[in-house]
């Protein structure tokens, strides 16, 4: 029920995402639960989930993390009780933790692979031009040396870089530097929110409105929010507009609503009663 998730920048660690299925609510065990208890269990369940992901426990909530989250034992019991979360001796586990989300191992080894690839890129950046020693005069002859230029230049790309290239090279593109750390994990947990195209297409226009590179993560999740905004606004208006268009035809009843009704009437109560 819940899914996973890329990471975003929290102090050193990797603070990876969980999705909630759209059909989370309707799902038989969270139909199953109490009702004087649901709405708790529900956000203790999420909360699990949360803190999990963010302690690399694959699912699993010792006794200090259940008085933590003041999950109290009539919680626990009906979540274990409708199949939510299982019993491990004193401490409790978000069921099928991992069908859903990655584990803390591969978290790290994405971390460790995503940290070498910045290292080589950068390296490959910086140390891989080769410079001439002398410059050769139009007779063919050496001229005097000059000296070496300690100066990296870059080679331009072959082709411009499409839309829908990973956000981390545009990253580096724009600014001159590979990110690392903290830098990629945001980035990462950019694309996971709005996609890789949405997110490179937001970096460029947040550099070129201000080049600066500390505040630019920052500014391009900005415009990717507002523009999330602008777009559910825009989804809620058509809605109503199509709501609107629909009502203003005149309707007549298929002979599959009339039996609808039919039924209706004849369960709840006479025509005068049905509206």
């Amino acid at each position: 029920m819940a899914g996973v998730q890329r990471q975003e920048a929290h102090g050193d660690r990797l603070m990876p995402w969980g999705r909630v299925d759209s059909d989370f609510w309707r799902h038989r065990k969270v139909d199953a639960l109490n009702l004087s208890l649901a709405h708790a269990c529900v956000g203790v369940f999420w909360l699990a989930v949360a803190w999990s992901n963010d302690k690399g426990t694959d699912g699993l909530l010792n006794p200090a993390a259940i008085r933590q989250l003041g999950i109290t034992p009539e919680e626990a019991e009906e979540l274990v009780r409708v199949g939510m979360w299982d019993r491990e001796g004193d401490a409790l586990r978000v069921h099928d933790f991992l069908d859903f989300n990655r584990s803390a191992a591969q978290i790290a080894e994405e971390k460790q692979r995503r940290e070498e690839a910045g290292r080589a890129g950068a390296d490959a950046r910086w140390n891989g031009t080769s410079h001439s020693k002398s410059h050769g005069s139009v007779d063919g002859k050496p001229d005097a040396p000059y000296p070496v230029s300690r100066i990296p230049v870059t080679p331009l790309p072959a082709s411009p870089p499409r839309a829908s290239d990973d956000p981390a090279d545009a990253y580096w593109s724009l600014t001159g530097k590979y990110p690392t750390g903290k830098a990629l994990e945001w980035i990462d947990s950019l694309i996971d929110r709005y996609g890789s195209e949405a997110t490179t297409k937001a970096l460029a226009s947040a550099f070129i409105t201000d080049k600066t590179v500390n505040t630019l993560l920052g500014r391009t999740r900005d415009i990717l929010a507002a523009e999330a905004r602008r777009l559910d606004i825009k989804e809620r208006d058509d809605e109503r507009e199509r709501v609107r268009q629909k009502r203003a035809k005149p309707r007549e009843m298929d002979p599959m609503e009339q039996a609808f009704r039919d039924a209706l009437l004849k369960r709840y109560g006479n025509q005068e009663n049905v509206a």
